[in-house]
């Protein structure tokens, strides 16, 4: 993991299908950020942002997928073996992982 353009960056071991991930984020209740083609990125959240500024993301980079959000306990170290993602940031990878396994490409 890193901190990165002011999110915890997690790397998915896996590849992506937007489309499922969509549906069901939608089913469960919440906002997702749908842009007509898009298929390297996708953001979600609990209301609905005009704007399209979701606190919870996917996306694809350089090949990687990874998941995206602002932590309140994440303290970046010097070096990135002394960053630490404290029990709240734990607890939303642990809250979206379900749904991101659900995507998973096949």
């Amino acid at each position: 993991m890193e901190f990165k353009y002011g999110q915890l960056r997690i790397p998915i071991p896996f590849p992506l299908e937007l489309t499922r991930l969509t549906a069901a984020l939608t089913e469960a209740g919440y906002q997702v950020r749908t842009e007509s083609g898009e298929t390297t990125s996708q953001g979600w959240g609990e209301d609905y942002d005009r704007e399209g500024y979701y606190p919870y993301w996917v996306y694809e980079d350089d090949g990687i997928w990874f998941f995206a959000f602002s932590p309140e306990d994440y303290r970046p170290g010097i070096d990135s073996w002394q960053a630490y993602a404290g029990p709240e940031a734990q607890a939303e990878l642990d809250r979206w992982w379900p749904y991101l396994e659900a995507a998973r490409k096949v």
